[in-house]
């Protein structure tokens, strides 16, 4: 069963912010929480971002390099999109949405028989629904809390973050600071 998973990094940051959480301190016990419970198989890890452009941030560039850098040597790879200002002079991510498409359709192609989407965004849909006819499984991991449902109902098999977030080792996630009764609301609703 070859198994493919993956991240929307940008979307996936989105989500948990609304849980209540900052961040994964290492992304692969991410992929490797997901491959070991919701998997068949083995699985390939993919990673689909976007760098700030060297000139108008070089440190923010190079440790962004840095960090995609030690993904790649974790076996995750990383798929880089780019990113422009917009007329409001505000820095936004491009290609991502269309990298993932395309590996997702790329992966149905080549035989994988499940593909795992960590996104919440229905740019994916016509994609899914082809690899889909083509045969091939596709799962999603999302948010309670994201509105995705056109992507869910695309899909043979929704898998909740807070579920996946709940497997994690609790030394793994990386919390917003919140006054106490916020972050105990936010723990208490999100996770179990």
């Amino acid at each position: 069963m070859r198994t493919a998973i993956l991240v929307d990094e940008m979307n996936l940051i989105n989500q948990l912010h609304k849980m209540g959480i900052k961040g994964i301190k290492e992304w692969i016990q991410l992929y490797e929480t997901i491959e070991k419970y919701f998997c068949l198989g083995k699985a390939e890890f993919n990673f689909y971002t976007a760098n700030v452009p060297v000139e108008f941030n070089s440190d923010r560039h190079k440790l962004r390099s840095r960090f995609f850098h030690a993904l790649e040597r974790k076996g995750i790879n990383v798929h880089e999109g780019f990113t422009v200002f917009d007329s409001s002079k505000q820095l936004v991510i491009k290609g991502v949405d269309i990298l993932l498409s395309l590996d997702i359709l790329e992966k149905s192609l080549d035989g994988f028989d499940e593909i795992i989407i960590v996104s919440a965004t229905s740019s994916h849909l016509p994609t899914i629904e082809r690899v889909k006819r083509k045969g091939t499984t596709v799962k999603v991991v999302v948010s309670e809390v994201a509105p995705a449902g056109k992507l869910v109902e695309a899909c043979d098999e929704t898998i909740s973050l807070e579920e996946v977030i709940e497997l994690l080792p609790p030394e793994q996630i990386k919390w917003l600071k919140y006054e106490k009764s916020k972050l105990r609301h936010l723990k208490e609703n999100y996770i179990a």
